[in-house]
This record gives structure tokens, C-alpha cells and sequence, in this order.
């Protein structure tokens, strides 16, 4: 069976966001230092800052794939995205009626149906069996312009790098506006245009990766976890008290820092790599982001058992339900270039090797 990913850095940085994503919900820094009494308890503090690298990964691969696989076939490649997010997002907003018994109405829930095309975030409508999903909200809608992007930018090279700068200018602008409009925060970190920022980081870092210098990728995956550990640390000590929606720091420096790292260690990243733990934790990233907080509270047991368990039943889902239906989805290849054989020359005639000729004296 076809595997469903390439064993790479950019994998290994999905795992490793992931794992933070589900240790912040899951309170894994103070579950730490209160069991070993080190000062650990920043460590996943906010969920956020993984998140937001999430949407630099995806601005990364899309730009990837349309230049490298799809630029001659965009209709496959809405075929591809749909067969490979749909599934695990239905199945993630199915399970909290399975696992807490939690009641949906379609009626009442008829946006996340579609993705929550009509709104911002899911909660707008308090879809509380699985909040998390208002991130692959903002990625499908991403997903759908991306395609427009890729065009427009073989003409306007610098359209990709012109939109980064203008996703800069809305978090300069949601931060000056803040408490001025209805629900402010719901821009800043549920829209799309409060994340353009991240998506275009990754897709600039892909369009300048040859200039950009390489590093290993041990090194990219220790610079992008050294700087969550300081922002998760800048975070403790000074946004748990505040409301962080309203800070510099939180709208403007920090999304600095994720956007430099992302353009520092994603092209380094864009290469093989064999470590087998780092590649369980990618390949099952999308299961267990989508499907983990559902079983928060259903799961009675210590924070490493319920890991444990949630990272078990999303290699399941991957296992027996990505992989298979990623086997269906239709191949891309590229037509073959066919170069035309030269045909060799033949031997050179002098006029003694051809009869009725006599050579001139």
C-alpha cells in the first residue's frame, strides 16, 4: 500500500507542532513539573504558536506541490486536497457524538459541514464537540485560493511576497484596532487574513529557497523548538494574566519571530530524513490534531496514559483510514518528456566508394 507521506523534516515539524498543540490542551508542562518539580510548567503552555507554524507548513507545501505536481493539472489537485482532508474532518466532527454523547443538530451546525465556509471559526456558533477545528477551517479556505495564487504569481513574481507584507499590515491593523470592532480576536486568530502572515512566510520561504542557506535538518528542528520554548516562556510570565489578543507582543512580535524561523527552516527542512519516532509522530499529526479533544475529559486516566492512548488511536485512524483512502486518490504524473533520438550519421561516401563516379585527377 502507498504510503501517505514522505518520510522528510517538514514531517517531522508536523509531528513535533502537533504533539505541543495536544500537550498545551492537555496541560502536559504542569503535569510535568508537578511530578518532577522542575520549572517546566511553560513548556506547551499555548497551543497557538504551533498552530500558526501549522499555517507557515501549508503556505510551504502548497506553493510546493502546484510548482512541482500540479501547475499543469488544478482540478486534480482540488481533487487531491478533498480526498485527503474530508475524511478524517468528518470523522473529527462525528466522534464527539460518538465518544461524549455530545448532541449535533445539522440544523444548527450546518456550517462545519461545509468546512465553516460561511464564518470565521467554529465557535462562532459554538460548536463545542470539537473546537480545534476552526484551524482547518482557515487552511481549507487557504487551500481553495491557493491555485489563483500559483497563477497570478508565474506572472507577478512578487505578488507572493507583496501578500506577506499585506498580511503583516492586518496584524499592524487588528492590533491598533482592537476592542474597536465586534468580536476583534476573531481576526487576529480565527480568519484567514489574520494568518496570511504565516501562510505566505511558508510560501516566500519556498519560492526563495535557493537563496535562502541550508542547514541540516537536526538543526531546523532545534531552531523551531528552541524558539517555541522561549515564546512559550515569554508567554508564562507574561501573557497568562493579560489578554494576550491585546498585546504587541502577541499581535506583532511573536508572529515576527514564528514568521523568521518559518523562513529559516523550512527549506532546510524540504529534505529526507530517517528518524523512526519523529515519523510516527508525523504520519499520525492529522489524526491526533483533529481528533484529540474530544477525549480530554472522557479519558479519566493519567496525562501520559491518555497520550498514550489518543496517539493509539490516531495511528488506528491513520493505519486503516487515511492511508487506505490516500491509495485511492488518483496519481499525477507528469507527461514524460520524450526526447527525439538523433539519428547517427552514416558513413562519408568518397567518390572511389561510389560506383559510376571516377574520382577527378
Amino acid at each position: 500500500m502507498k504510503s501517505a507521506y514522505h518520510s522528510d523534516g517538514l514531517l517531522h515539524a508536523r509531528g513535533l507542532a502537533a504533539l505541543a498543540v495536544v500537550g498545551a490542551h492537555y496541560e502536559l508542562g504542569p503535569y510535568v513539573e508537578r511530578v518532577t518539580s522542575l520549572p517546566l510548567g511553560f513548556v506547551a503552555i499555548s497551543g497557538n504558536y504551533s498552530v500558526f507554524f501549522f499555517f507557515a507548513l501549508s503556505g510551504y507545501l502548497m506553493a510546493k506541490i502546484l510548482t512541482e505536481t500540479y501547475s499543469d493539472n488544478i482540478g486534480q489537485y482540488y481533487f487531491n486536497r478533498l480526498a485527503r482532508i474530508a475524511p478524517t474532518y468528518y470523522l473529527a466532527v462525528i466522534l464527539p457524538v460518538i465518544v461524549t454523547g455530545f448532541v449535533f443538530v445539522p440544523a444548527d451546525h450546518w456550517h462545519v459541514l461545509i468546512f465553516n465556509a460561511e464564518h470565521a471559526n467554529v465557535w462562532v456558533k459554538g460548536y463545542a464537540g470539537n473546537g480545534i477545528l476552526w484551524s482547518l477551517s482557515v487552511e481549507m479556505k487557504f487551500y481553495a485560493l491557493a491555485p489563483l495564487l500559483f497563477l497570478l504569481s508565474q506572472r507577478l513574481r512578487h505578488l507572493p511576497m507583496a501578500l506577506f507584507i499585506l498580511g503583516a499590515f492586518f496584524k499592524y491593523w487588528h492590533y491598533q484596532r482592537f476592542g474597536s470592532i465586534e468580536l476583534p480576536y476573531r481576526h487576529q486568530y480565527f480568519a484567514l487574513d489574520g494568518n496570511l502572515v504565516y501562510m505566505m512566510a511558508g510560501w516566500v520561504a519556498y519560492q526563495y529557497r535557493r537563496e535562502i542557506p541550508r542547514i541540516s535538518v537536526n538543526a531546523a528542528l532545534a531552531l523551531f523548538v528552541a524558539v517555541l520554548l522561549a515564546i512559550w516562556s515569554y508567554h508564562a510570565n507574561n501573557l497568562v494574566t493579560t489578554n494576550q489578543f491585546a498585546t504587541k507582543a502577541w499581535t506583532l512580535a511573536i508572529p515576527a519571530a514564528l514568521c523568521a524561523v518559518a523562513l529559516v527552516t523550512l527549506p532546510s527542512l524540504d529534505q529526507h530524513s530517517d528518524n523512526r519516532f519523529l515519523h510516527f509522530l508525523g504520519v499520525t499529526s492529522f489524526a491526533v490534531f483533529a481528533i484529540h479533544m474530544p477525549f480530554k475529559h472522557t479519558l479519566d486516566m493519567p496525562i501520559p496514559a491518555k497520550l498514550a492512548i489518543v496517539y493509539l488511536i490516531a495511528y488506528g485512524v491513520y493505519h486503516f483510514f487515511e492511508r487506505p483512502l490516500f491509495a485511492l486518490r488518483r496519481d499525477h504524473k507528469a507527461p514524460p518528456f520524450q526526447v527525439q533520438p538523433i539519428a547517427e550519421p552514416g558513413p562519408v561516401l568518397r567518390p572511389t566508394d561510389t560506383p559510376g563516379i571516377q574520382p577527378q585527377k
